[in-house]
């Protein structure tokens, strides 16, 4: 609920029930940067950037994750079957754009365009031996029918299962036979789940130009620190580069190492 400060100096946080952690060097936050003054008592938020001006994207991801006994197995070449990622799209640009943009004013998908992450091709620990995990996710508007971010309880799982049925087209094997178990995330879980993912924003701002490399979220807010608070290093999906699996976790410990001068080469080999 709050960053502890001694003078200019973050020296901890303190919790919503009342309990405070000490930190000896640095805390390092995924607080969005619009609840940085809430946070921090005396924050003068002109050193903060125009935050009050940040973008969001005009979609959200749905999210849906399977416990498989085999991996999706495609209708193309084998050796789709043991990529880490797969995107599957209709062969029409226009229409494929058309879809796109009318996420903005709350209109669903009415073609198939989704992304599947089998990790355990490269990471067996994901699973018990000899199955698999699925990440299988479509972009969608915020607010279905620009009504609320609530709207999206009632039809999660009608949802989820078109997407499911989309998947199945482009494969030989997922039916339900080969289905353990299946969890959903829709933007009002992500919603409610961090204050960073604002509306289902899972990219927490929007991957414009404008927010991104030395312009995310702000330019005063690019380094990672906070301004005028010793200490304290942002992180997360609103930090470059941005998005809600990336999270700007090696280039914010990167900063910190370099604060505290560290020798980077010890532990990032490809420096």
């Amino acid at each position: 609920s709050k960053f502890v400060l001694r003078g200019d100096r973050v020296t901890g946080v303190t919790l919503t029930n009342g309990e405070t952690y000490v930190s000896r060097k640095t805390v390092i936050a995924a607080t969005p940067p619009w609840d940085l003054h809430k946070m921090i008592d005396g924050l003068d938020e002109s050193r903060l950037g125009d935050i009050k001006s940040l973008k969001h994207s005009d979609f959200a991801v749905f999210l849906t994750h399977y416990a498989l006994k085999e991996a999706p197995r495609f209708q193309v070449h084998d050796y789709v079957n043991q990529s880490f990622a797969t995107e599957c799209m209709i062969n029409d640009l226009t229409a494929f754009r058309r879809c796109y943009n009318e996420y903005k004013y709350g209109t669903m998908p009415k073609l198939f365009s989704g992304h599947s992450f089998c990790a355990t091709h490269y990471d067996k620990s994901r699973a018990p031996e000899g199955m698999h995990t699925l990440y299988l996710y479509h972009l969608v508007p915020k607010l279905p029918g620009n009504g609320r971010i609530e709207d999206w309880e009632p039809i999660q799982e009608q949802f989820a299962d078109w997407l499911l049925e989309g998947l199945r087209r482009y494969t030989t094997n997922m039916d339900d036979a080969n289905i353990l178990g299946r969890f959903i995330e829709s933007p009002f879980d992500q919603h409610r789940h961090s204050p960073t993912f604002q509306n289902g924003d899972a990219f927490g701002l929007a991957m414009t130009s404008r927010h991104f490399m030395g312009e995310r979220p702000t330019p005063e807010l690019a380094q990672y620190r906070v301004p005028g608070v010793n200490g304290l290093y942002l992180c997360g999906p609103c930090q470059h580069p941005g998005g809600g699996a990336i999270g700007g976790g090696r280039p914010v410990a990167m900063r910190v190492m370099m604060d505290q001068d560290m020798d980077l080469k010890s532990v990032f080999k490809a420096l």
